[in-house]
């Protein structure tokens, strides 16, 4: 009789799976998923690549999805193809990487890799799958300098954050080739052009221009530090999410310390160790300087450890540490104290996450999906829909193909947003500007939608009834529960 042999992997691959397709199928896609949809949508390619200059962000993930919305494909094949990359960050996290196989598990089970880079359909998990491809290939770098470019450059057109690390593994992969072969060969120098072209994608992407300058997302600074705190939040978030205003930073500081001890782990290889450390000092220096970010952002701290980890025994060990580091940090008690910390950091991100999903299923992540319901459900897609706050409202419109709001901060309609100085002055206008805008722009008109984010304090007095509003509790994006409402008849 024949014994089937399942191993751990085979289960783990099949639950993330499982656990991760019905997070994808009941996950509602708020703003930001939004944003990249509608920009793709209502833009030629030259336009999407101006657009980068607001966004912040190259426009690898905006191409990527390009074909989807152009051949009309619905917006959850946006959310379909996400789910793909996330399950194959998963595929070669289980079966690829050479961690143990307890760290595995907790890893794709964890809230970044179960929730955060999989449910939210952004540019973010394509960086990873990018950086786990180039781990993959890395003890085979040199014979593939070609594949090597191709991954580099896709992965610094994927997002800003992770510019830092583009520069040291390319810094890292010059100077292995350096050491393997001790002359370079044309084939290198042919890479150095490839590369910095790649390099000046990004730049030509993402640097404000003209009338850009003054009010990009984008602000490049090296003396005026305006996040101080996330110094201390960004390891944290990467290891553990913290709660809490900036004011609460005991455990922000505590987890530093981890993030560093984790750090000094790398010591013994001393070009893994630069190469992480260059990775790390970009993203703080983006978040300290530039844009404070969230936890997706500062999930990439984690997953540049990874990354070095991951790669570290193709490295030679190194004795120089020893003339002034103590024999403690070098110790097996220290590495094993430092693997039990990550370990809790992981078991309780695997528990916030098992927290999470029966929300996800039960809840709803925006109120977009059910308001689009809603509005297709009683025919009043012809109305004229007029939205206040924009950037919360374009969360509904990428379910009705070529519809755009009037949004009622800027008096135009549009769809995207455009983080510019106009948005900005009209982002917070009051109740009693909306409507007077309203009466100037639609005098008399009776078949409209009024979309907003926030209820009327006076409807009846405005001239408005309520029609309807988000019945499903909205558990995360709570500033996307809308409230639609309609003009009051005359007679």
């Amino acid at each position: 009789m024949k014994s089937w042999k399942i191993d751990y992997r085979s289960i783990s691959f099949s639950l993330y799976c499982l656990l991760s397709l019905i997070i994808t199928i009941t996950h509602e896609p708020f703003k930001n998923e939004a944003q990249a949809w509608l920009i793709v949508r209502d833009l030629d390619l030259s336009g999407i690549f101006n657009m980068m200059w607001y966004e912040g962000t190259p426009a690898l993930w905006h191409l990527l999805i390009f074909p989807l919305v152009k051949l009309g494909m619905p917006y959850f094949s946006m959310q379909l193809l996400h789910w793909l990359f996330a399950v194959a960050i998963a595929w070669l996290l289980i079966y690829k990487s050479t961690f143990p196989p307890v760290f595995k598990v907790l890893l794709v089970f964890s809230y970044y890799f179960l929730y955060e880079y999989c449910a939210m359909a952004r540019n973010y998990n394509i960086t990873i799958l990018l950086m786990f491809l180039l781990a993959t290939i890395w003890k085979r770098k040199g014979e593939l300098p070609l594949l090597f470019c191709l991954l580099v450059i896709l992965l610094i057109n994927s997002n800003l954050v992770i510019w830092g690390f583009g520069v040291a593994v390319t810094l890292l992969y010059f100077y292995d080739c350096k050491c393997n072969r001790k002359h370079l060969k044309l084939s290198h120098f042919l890479t150095i052009i490839i590369l910095l072209a790649g390099f000046a994608l990004v730049l030509f992407q993402i640097i404000p221009r003209g009338s850009a300058a003054d009010h990009s997302v984008v602000h490049f600074s090296f003396w005026d530090i305006k996040f101080p705190e996330m110094i201390f939040r960004a390891p944290a978030n990467a290891l553990v999410t913290v709660d809490g205003g900036s004011d609460s930073m005991v455990i922000p500081f505590f987890f530093l310390f981890t993030y560093l001890a984790i750090a000094l782990l790398l010591i013994k290889r001393t070009r893994i160790l630069l190469a992480a450390l260059i990775s790390s000092a970009w993203c703080l220096y983006m978040f300290t300087f530039i844009y404070m970010g969230d936890t997706r952002h500062h999930g990439f701290l984690l997953m540049i450890l990874i990354f070095f980890f991951w790669v570290i025994t193709l490295y030679p060990k190194s004795e120089w540490y020893k003339k002034f580091l103590p024999p403690y940090f070098t110790s097996e008690a220290f590495k094993n104290g430092v693997f039990l910390i990550i370990g809790l950091c992981l078991l309780t991100s695997v528990v916030r996450t098992l927290v999470i999903i029966p929300k996800e299923i039960r809840y709803s992540f925006s109120g977009s999906r059910e308001i689009a319901h809603y509005i297709k459900d009683n025919d009043l897609e012809n109305l004229t829909w007029i939205g206040f706050q924009s950037e919360k409202c374009e969360a509904i419109l990428p379910y009705f193909p070529e519809k755009k709001f009037w949004y009622a901060g800027l008096q135009d309609y549009g769809s995207y947003i455009i983080w510019d100085t106009e948005f900005k002055e009209n982002h917070n206008i009051s109740e009693e500007e909306i409507i007077t805008r309203i009466n100037k722009h639609f005098p008399g008109q009776k078949d409209i939608l009024l979309v907003m984010s926030k209820p009327l304090a006076t409807p009846s007095i405005d001239g408005f009834r309520q029609l309807y509003q988000n019945k499903r509790e909205v558990f995360w994006i709570q500033d996307e529960t809308y409230y639609l409402y309609v003009p009051v008849s005359d007679s």
